[in-house]
């Protein structure tokens, strides 16, 4: 029997390993530099090190540009906000130079003055053998009164010392921020409250007393010239 049960001799190829390809590049490589020194370095890991370089340099890069051009808007709404509010609220040279900073001093101990009325315990809210508040401490401990009050104070006092500065914040607010048909609802309710209500009101109750006055004093001085004529007879 042949001992080649398949196939014969002739039909039996060897197989050999395949050879490498010269054009291969090598896993490592030697560089001698020019200190002497021989560095061993492998291409493929050195190259991706490259990409890595190259993609950290890039984001790097762009978050500068990004930081920078952020930095720039920043200046420019920063100059641009000065400008609005110097063209719109501060343009009264005499105030900003004499009378900006003591009326805002002022204001502020207004509004703390206004915060100190306002707060519970100077009304015997925490006293221990008293905690019955007077009427006028509960009015002005109130939850309106606490908010409104310090503001009005302070307010009051920006505008008596500074009435340009404070007439143009308000007209600038109402100007940029409120609404139309808001501004001439307010404006009309504010008309038949103060200007209609409270003005005209208390006009009309100073002319009484003004002229209450003046005739008391007519009637006083005819008593005296009545009593100085019944004398001289």
């Amino acid at each position: 029997m042949n001992r080649f049960f398949y196939s014969s001799p002739e039909k039996i190829e060897t197989k050999h390993p395949k050879e490498v390809s010269n054009n291969q590049e090598p896993r490592f490589r030697g560089e001698l530099l020019s200190t002497g020194n021989q560095v061993i370095q492998s291409p493929p890991l050195t190259e991706r090190i490259h990409q890595w370089r190259n993609l950290l340099i890039h984001q790097c890069d762009n978050i500068i540009s990004e930081l920078s051009t952020l930095k720039i808007a920043t200046r420019n709404e920063i100059d641009s906000g000065k400008e609005y509010v110097i063209q719109n609220v501060f343009n009264d040279s005499r105030e900003n130079d004499k009378l900006i900073i003591p009326s805002t001093i002022f204001s502020l101990g207004a509004f703390f003055c206004g915060r100190i009325l306002t707060n519970k315990s100077n009304w015997g809210y925490r006293s221990i053998t008293n905690r019955n508040p007077s009427f006028l401490g509960r009015v002005l401990t109130s939850l309106p009164a606490r908010i409104i009050l310090p503001l009005a104070m302070a307010g009051t006092i920006f505008d008596q010392l500074t009435p340009e500065t404070a007439r143009n914040i308000w007209h600038t607010f109402e100007r940029d921020f409120l609404s139309e048909p808001f501004i001439q609802k307010s404006h009309l309710i504010w008309n038949r409250l103060y200007t209609q209500g409270i003005k005209q009101g208390s006009a009309k109750i100073g002319e009484t007393i003004h002229n209450g006055l003046q005739n008391s004093m007519k009637s006083l001085r005819e008593s005296i010239t009545e009593i100085n004529g019944d004398r001289k007879q």
